[in-house]
């Protein structure tokens, strides 16, 4: 019975020790719900994300993981980075602009005729879907601005569907 313990039992807790420490410190899993970021990401995606501890490293541009609490129920979305603290959002019949630069945007596939500009307050960022006809994002009122505390991780490697395995851009 001692071996056995000593050979299994303890190797076998110290994995799952080791397994939930990794997963609650290193990565996680997410599965995309919504179609927000076709055709970068579709929906029933899977993927693994790093988990961001230092969200001024974030460019404009990278994939992110968040939470948002609209009507109180804390919610995972995935969006594209497009402001940070300090920035003006500006977009005119769908073209985006940070701080009088228009961004390229060739993974836009669906664009949309939304106009708007927003000023990025200290501490916050603003997220938009790359399928913008169909993106509840940073420029509805029920998303808004992100607090830094909310954001969890960079997105990572998609698993899942297995033909489309590979990191996520």
């Amino acid at each position: 019975m001692k071996n056995f313990i000593k050979e299994w039992v303890i190797p076998l807790v110290g994995v799952f020790i080791l397994a939930l420490l990794i997963q609650r410190f290193v990565f996680f899993h997410v599965m995309v719900p919504t179609g927000s970021m076709i055709p970068t990401i579709n929906e029933g995606d899977r993927f693994l994300v790093l988990r961001e501890y230092w969200p001024e490293k974030l460019e404009t541009g990278d994939i992110v993981v968040f939470k948002v609490r609209p009507n109180g129920v804390e919610t995972l979305y995935v969006k594209r980075l497009i402001g940070t603290p300090g920035d003006t959002v500006s977009i005119k019949d769908g073209k985006v602009s940070v701080n009088g630069i228009e961004l390229v945007e060739d993974y836009v596939k669906r664009p949309d005729r939304f106009t708007g500009e927003y000023k990025v307050p200290e501490g916050k960022y603003f997220f938009m879907g790359d399928n913008r006809a169909d993106s509840k994002d940073s420029r509805y009122a029920e998303v808004g601005f992100i607090d830094e505390a909310d954001i969890l991780a960079r997105a990572g490697l998609r698993f899942w569907p297995l033909n489309n395995m590979g990191l996520v851009r």
